[in-house]
């Protein structure tokens, strides 16, 4: 009979600053499977940060930044990871990117994994000049087959592009078998400061999650803000936020979450 697949969450927050960064390190023995990242709100509510990465730089970390635009807005930004304890290397965890070209002002970009490996997680990272790229979409393909990642520019235009990170992982001679599956709600209507979360069901456990604002309704950008693993009284669930800033541009957002059980 498949049990919940036992994993463990890590996390830390950065210093205020208009351009805040935070990185967290999981334990030895542990392997990153997906990560996460929330800017704090902003004082006053009125100017904030919007992210610009949340990504595994090796399969030990995760590190997430943000950026304010025009506006100086000193926040913290909390960086999330999800990981398996995996002291005796049962599974094999690979990172795979793919970069988009070229440079764009909405830069897109999706990785697949190469066979053998089942999706767990993935991140983006934005790259760009001086004015910013700010992270619109970071999530999980329909068929968990790989990671998509888009950022956009706001206000001013500065073409960059966009790196997106699936984690995968295989089955080493001995090991649990895995089987996964993505579960993922959207807000019902478009809203200047969408929010959504979205559980598994029984028996899964929460490994990873992402976020995709639509921005089919207006041009100014409804960026992201948050996609990170949030326990609730030690459920887990993935919880995804985005704002307007500097003009009124109502959005949906989706967020997604992928369960895993194991076997034997």
């Amino acid at each position: 009979m498949p049990t919940p697949l036992t994993v463990s969450m890590f996390q830390a927050t950065g210093d205020p600053a208009n351009h805040p960064t935070a990185t967290v390190t999981i334990p030895a023995g542990y392997k990153i499977l997906c990560g996460g990242a929330q800017v704090s709100p902003p004082a006053g509510g009125r100017w904030g940060n919007f992210l610009t990465a949340s990504y595994p730089p090796n399969i030990f970390a995760w590190t997430a930044l943000a950026k304010d635009q025009d506006n100086p807005a000193a926040t913290t930004i909390t960086a999330y990871a999800i990981a398996l304890n995996d002291p005796n290397d049962q599974y094999d965890v690979q990172i795979f990117t793919a970069t988009s070209v070229p440079s764009s002002d909405t830069p897109t970009v999706s990785v697949s994994l190469p066979p053998g490996y089942r999706l767990v997680g993935g991140g983006a990272q934005a790259n760009y000049g001086s004015a910013g790229q700010f992270l619109i979409t970071s999530a999980p393909l329909a068929d968990l087959s790989g990671w998509q990642a888009s950022s956009r520019w706001h206000l001013h235009s500065d073409p960059g592009t966009v790196i997106a990170f699936a984690i995968g992982i295989r089955l080493r001679a001995g090991a649990a078998s895995i089987s996964t599956k993505l579960f993922h709600d959207t807000t019902a209507n478009p809203q200047s400061r969408p929010e959504e979360d979205v559980g598994v069901g029984p028996g899964y456990s929460v490994i990873g999650g992402g976020a995709s604002v639509s921005m089919g309704f207006a041009t100014i950008g409804n960026l992201l803000t948050a996609s990170y693993p949030k326990d609730l009284d030690g459920l887990v669930e993935w919880q995804v936020s985005s704002r307007d800033q500097d003009g009124n541009d109502p959005e949906i957002i989706t967020a997604y979450a992928i369960g895993a059980m194991t076997g034997t």
